[in-house]
């Protein structure tokens, strides 16, 4: 998405698919993007990582300022630059609320190779007439040093909760956090080879099996 030419919409069906344009959007994404649409494909909201535009293209309502600090105020037109760093989950048991998971990062830390905060930042998408709101903001969940990116979750074996994944910078060490009405540090788990990468975490990629019983992480 740019600020100078219309976004592009790639819309699938059993058929195939096909390319339409949107409104100007007012959002460029350097590294990070994410989204989110309802059971039915219509999009609901998305966020470069410095704020988040609803399904009209507008700052949602509250949705400015995420990761707050010096690195969003330089990269605001861009972006935010932390690739894989952000993830939606719908709330598990009030339908209309959305998580958004998204870290930080500063200069000094990302020189040293790793990520500050994880936080989340919760979406009432019943709020203005289903345009949404932003109704908590910047929510601190974890402070360590943490991987610049390859945040990921999982479909609980419960089948409605959330098992969210984040991993240590430059370590074996994973923070394993339960996503449901609320979010709790559920372990902190040390399993694996060590990565020593210097910070090339964020060049790599994270992803579970179909099944949810494999975890696999590369730099």
């Amino acid at each position: 998405m740019g600020n100078d030419d219309p976004s592009a919409k790639i819309e699938f069906h059993s058929n195939g698919f096909s390319i339409d344009t949107i409104t100007k959007s007012g959002m460029e994404a350097g590294r990070v993007m994410t989204s989110i649409s309802d059971s039915s494909g219509n999009l609901l909201f998305y966020t470069n990582g410095i704020w988040i535009n609803n399904a009209q293209h507008q700052v949602m309502q509250n949705g400015d300022s995420l990761n707050p600090g010096q690195i969003a105020n330089d990269f605001r037109i861009g972006g935010y630059p932390s690739s894989s760093s952000m993830i939606i989950l719908p709330n598990p048991v009030q339908t209309n609320l959305y998580y958004l998971f998204h870290h930080s990062i500063t200069y000094a830390s990302d020189i040293a190779g790793f990520g500050e905060h994880l936080y989340y930042t919760l979406i009432d998408m019943n709020a203005n007439n289903g345009l949404g709101s932003v109704i908590q903001k910047n929510q601190i969940l974890l402070s360590d040093s943490l991987c610049k990116g390859q945040v990921h979750a999982v479909k609980h074996a419960n089948g409605r909760d959330w098992w969210l994944i984040y991993s240590k910078a430059q370590s074996n060490g994973y923070y394993t956090l339960l996503v449901s009405d609320s979010i709790t540090l559920a372990h902190e788990q040390y399993i694996g080879i060590p990565q020593l990468s210097g910070g090339a975490e964020w060049t790599g990629q994270c992803v579970f099996s179909p099944q949810g019983d494999r975890y696999v992480r590369y730099d």
